[in-house]
């Protein structure tokens, strides 16, 4: 079994990857959040003014054309709703959305993994803890290759929670209390 000399350059470097994973989930849960809320703010309103528009070419034509500032309005919103509904599509926000939350899903899911080591650490050879490290590695290094890129505000805004000690967590934390758990 491996020593606490062995484990201590271990729970430094799984904490310093703990806090990036957190980190990282809580930047794609925003993300994900950001963009539902785009995918909201451009298909309510695009939905709502191609409804706008249906109905009012309707009751233009009832009145044998309408007035003439009736129908460039008509065409107008149209246009606008016509271009928000592409903008949307083109955008797709809601499936960059989906790929945001897999990828945070992914960050907790290894976080969890992590954690779970942690209290399991004392049952380890050293030689098992070498390659479950490695394994760690490989799966935090195939989600950093594989997730969407989180944008530049969503990092800026966590940076800023973290630096004011509102979203600070040490997975050391949870090493103690295992520690002495199984001391007890």
């Amino acid at each position: 079994m491996a020593n606490e000399t062995e484990w201590q350059p271990i729970t430094q470097l799984l904490s310093q990857w703990r806090i990036r994973a957190q980190y990282a989930q809580y930047c794609h849960f925003a993300a994900t959040n950001h963009l539902r809320k785009l995918h909201y703010y451009l298909g309510i309103p695009s939905i709502f003014l191609s409804t706008l528009v249906g109905t009012s070419i309707f009751a233009t034509l009832e009145q044998h054309g309408g007035d003439r500032w009736m129908r460039v309005l008509v065409g107008l919103i149209s246009v606008f709703a016509a271009g928000l509904s592409t903008i949307q599509t083109f955008l797709r926000f809601e499936e960059r959305a989906e790929r945001h939350r897999t990828a945070a899903t992914q960050y907790g899911k290894l976080g969890r993994m992590m954690e779970q080591f942690y209290l399991l650490y004392h049952s380890y050879e050293i030689m098992e803890l070498h390659r479950l490290i490695s394994e760690i590695r490989e799966q935090l290094d195939d989600l950093d290759k594989n997730s969407p890129e989180i944008p530049q505000h969503i990092w800026i805004r966590r940076a800023e929670l973290v630096s004011s000690g509102t979203q600070a967590y040490e997975i050391s934390q949870c090493a103690s209390s295992a520690k002495n758990e199984s001391n007890a």
